[in-house]
């Protein structure tokens, strides 16, 4: 019995202090489109034609890159990539804005907002479009209980 209670107390030690671990967050990465293109690893995404060519501000898409193609709109920054790689692109066509979060390696979109007016602001915790703040999951994912603007509660995960 003498023998058992060490390795008794060493594992009620590890349960106790693996449940007060805090909880993953989020890394994006910011990237910077280089004549109309940006690197995900080995993945390379067009972004198609610039606005201008001294200093692009937009590009007018479609988002290529491998098999996938996506027609967002006008693609603006901030452009942002996620450990897992997926990536997030700002948009808009008219007067709509929107982000998305595209999964380059299955060609789906994992998640994008409604249209929104106002800045768009991209951290490693938290996506702000205009006045609404959303919290992000440890996979970079807004989470729909983090909405923090009543406007917010028609923001949804995109279908798959």
């Amino acid at each position: 019995m003498r023998s058992l209670l060490p390795a008794f107390f060493a594992a009620l030690a590890f349960s106790s202090t693996s449940s007060l671990a805090a909880p993953a967050q989020c890394l994006l990465h910011l990237v910077v489109p280089q004549d109309g293109r940006i690197s995900i690893g080995k993945t390379t995404v067009s972004l198609g034609d610039a606005d201008s060519k001294d200093q692009p501000t937009s590009w007018e898409g479609p988002l290529k890159a491998g098999r996938c193609t996506f027609d967002p709109g006008v693609i603006e920054q901030p452009i942002a990539v996620t450990p897992r790689g997926w990536l997030y692109v700002s948009s808009y066509s008219g007067s709509a804005r929107m982000v998305t979060l595209y999964d380059l390696e299955s060609c789906s979109v994992r998640w994008q907002s409604p249209s929104f007016d106002g800045k768009l602001e991209l951290d490693s915790h938290e996506l702000r479009l205009g006045e609404t703040r959303m919290t992000l999951d440890n996979a970079c994912v807004p989470q729909a209980s983090a909405f923090r603007n009543s406007a917010a509660g028609n923001m949804r995960p995109a279908s798959r």
